[in-house]
């Protein structure tokens, strides 16, 4: 009968240790993924690229509005007085985006959807409020390029293919037709670069322009964080009862401390084995196909990473406490048993 009990809890010690793990990856998840702190501590503390990202994605956006700055009826003429025009523009335009989109702003656009998207996810909002204004960002954009025409040198002119004899009359008539071009666009209210006045993200919701999945997965994403506590709380309370019917009031109480203890001896391991031997590895092998620089992935991960260690850590710390008052006062009850009974 004994060995019964003993093989009885040790199963249920497994299972116990293998739902520890999934409540210790939802708290994980709960410090990182699901808390606005997380984000502000990626951006702001740890010193991620920001501004590399930035210029990554102006890269991508002024190659889209090289062609809505063609004009075909001087396009001949442009290429005929700058052969390499499109290098120039490509060189123009890059400077003047990464002066409209500064890297503050942008963080704080990010925050401001993160935190909208984590209402939601959260079950506090039903749907997505964050509004991005876009209407300033293309009014200093036009500015700054126009500003960034007017200051083309004639270094810049050469490069592009213009013989130094002719650098001056050309930069004369560059300046005018662009700065023309630009000031037709701005007084007409046309875009340069094909961006909305604003961007809402709950009309976008609305209207279902967001991937197919994403309502699916929001759902899946509400249930998780509404009954995560909830289920495993509960299955606690019945692995503790459990124990103690199987070993008694401190028998149990030993298995249960016990089987929290290696939980979160267990889960910091596998942080540990994660972040060293497989997921750095895995990062520097893929480093062709990661968008952003190895050194920002890096970073990213390992402060994520650093931010999983507290539950596991306060989860074993209490499953010791349970097991050493188990030990202390299973002793005292044994002791005090023996002497009744003398």
């Amino acid at each position: 009968m004994k060995t019964l009990k003993i093989v009885a809890l040790l199963i249920i010690s497994f299972l116990f240790v293998v739902i520890g793990w999934s409540y210790l990856l939802g708290m994980s998840l709960d410090r990182t993924v699901f808390n606005l702190d997380y984000y502000e501590g990626l951006l702001e503390h740890e010193e991620i690229d920001l501004r590399s990202i930035v210029a990554g994605i102006i890269e991508e956006i002024e190659i889209e509005a090289q062609d809505e700055l063609e004009d075909p009826e001087k396009e001949a003429l442009v290429e005929e007085m700058v052969p390499e025009m499109d290098k120039l523009m490509h060189n123009i335009i890059f400077d003047a985006m990464e002066e409209t989109i500064e890297v503050a702003w942008v963080e704080e656009q990010i925050l401001l959807v993160v935190e909208d998207m984590l209402k939601l996810a959260r079950g506090e909002a039903e749907r997505l409020t964050v509004v991005i204004e876009l209407s300033k960002l293309q009014e200093d954009f036009m500015q700054n390029l126009e500003r960034r025409i007017e200051a083309v040198s004639e270094e810049e002119l050469i490069a592009a293919g213009v013989p130094e004899e002719n650098v001056e009359p050309v930069k004369a008539k560059f300046v005018e037709e662009f700065a023309e071009m630009t000031a037709e666009s701005f007084n007409e209210d046309t875009d340069v670069v094909d961006l909305p006045g604003e961007i809402d993200l709950g009309e976008i919701m609305q209207e279902g322009e967001l991937s197919p999945g994403f309502e699916e997965a929001l759902a899946r994403v509400q249930m998780f964080h509404t009954y995560f506590p909830v289920v495993h709380y509960g299955a606690f309370a019945l692995i503790l009862l459990l124990c103690c019917l199987l070993g008694g009031l401190w028998g149990g109480l030993k298995w249960f401390g016990a089987s929290a203890l290696i939980t979160g001896v267990t889960y910091i391991s596998g942080l540990f084995i994660t972040q060293g031997l497989l997921f750095i590895p895995l990062l520097t092998e893929a480093i062709e196909d990661i968008p952003f620089g190895l050194d920002t992935i890096i970073t990213a991960a390992s402060y994520t990473v650093s931010r999983m260690y507290s539950p596991p850590l306060v989860y074993g710390g209490i499953g010791l406490i349970i097991l050493i008052i188990a030990i202390i006062f299973g002793k005292r009850a044994e002791r005090k048993y023996a002497g009744s009974s003398k």
